[in-house]
This record gives C-alpha cells, sequence and structure tokens, in this order.
C-alpha cells in the first residue's frame, strides 16, 4: 500500500508532466513563445521552454539569475492584461 507521501509525490510528477505537455501544446497551436520552469523543494528541477527563451535557461547569466532565485527566494512581480501575479519562484505559491 502506498503511503500518503508516495501518493502525493507520484501527484506531484503527474501534475508536473501535464503541466509541460499543456507549456508544449500551448506554444504549437497557439504560436506563442513559453518558458516554463519548476523546482522542487528535493532539488529537482524540470524546464519546457521555446528556441526564443533557451537563453534564459542555458547561457551562464541566465542559470546565474535561476539559481539566484531559488538560493535566496525571491519573488517577481508578474503584471499582464489587466491581471497581476505575485510569484514566489523558490516553492511555486501564486498570490492573486
Amino acid at each position: 500500500m502506498a503511503t500518503n507521501e508516495q501518493r502525493l509525490e507520484f501527484e506531484f510528477m503527474e501534475k508536473k508532466s501535464n503541466l509541460m505537455s499543456m507549456a508544449y501544446e500551448l506554444s504549437v497551436i497557439g504560436n506563442t513563445q513559453v518558458l516554463v520552469f519548476v523546482h522542487h523543494d528535493g532539488g529537482k528541477s524540470a524546464c519546457f521552454c521555446t528556441i526564443d527563451f533557451q537563453p534564459v535557461v542555458t547561457s551562464d547569466s541566465g542559470k546565474q539569475l535561476i539559481q539566484s532565485c531559488l538560493d535566496n527566494n525571491k519573488f517577481t512581480l508578474l503584471e499582464n492584461e489587466g491581471y497581476t501575479v505575485v510569484n514566489n519562484i523558490s516553492n511555486g505559491t501564486n498570490s492573486s
């Protein structure tokens, strides 16, 4: 029988996989540029990006920015189309 922790880990992995799949689909059918970065407190990270965003995750400065955000628990303020989302990059929490 699976423990609660195992179920939560499975659910996390499934949702992460679905998110990456949806990001890909959105980039294809919506002709959009997409960057999705997921970091788990356990130290694992996953990323999907279209070609225009590749420098953010492959360049030294982009990697340093991501690492700095993860190390310092920095917040970003995203403003788009009339709404604002405060996103804690470190732990993935959102508040609108």
